[in-house]
C-alpha cells in the first residue's frame, strides 16, 4: 500500500540506541580548527607508525557531540547535513 515509512533515527557507529540529537536544537560550546593524528586507516587497520600523519580539520562541539569538517566552509555549506559519519559522542 501507500504506508510511509518512519525514518531511521541517526546513530553513531553501529550501536543504534545512541542518537545524535538536531544539532540545531543543541548549544554550540566551542568551535576552531585543530590537528589530529590518524592513526587508524579507513579499513579500520592500524596507520603503519612511519605513515601516520596530521590533519588539520574544522570541529564543532555542540553538547556532548564533535562534529568534523574538513574546513570552515564545508560546515557553512552542509551545515550539519551530513549525518552521522562526521560525528564523535564525547
Amino acid at each position: 500500500g501507500g504506508q510511509a515509512q518512519n525514518p531511521m533515527p541517526l546513530a553513531l557507529g553501529s550501536n543504534p540506541f545512541l542518537e545524535v540529537p538536531d544539532p540545531n536544537k543543541t548549544i554550540e560550546y566551542k568551535k576552531g580548527y585543530v590537528m589530529r593524528k590518524c592513526c587508524v586507516d579507513p579499513d579500520r587497520r592500524k596507520t603503519p607508525l612511519g605513515k601516520r600523519g596530521w590533519k588539520m580539520l574544522y570541529a564543532v562541539l555542540r553538547d556532548m557531540i564533535l562534529y568534523q569538517y574538513k574546513d570552515e566552509h564545508q560546515l557553512k555549506r552542509d551545515h550539519f547535513a551530513q549525518g552521522t559519519h562526521n560525528a564523535i559522542r564525547i
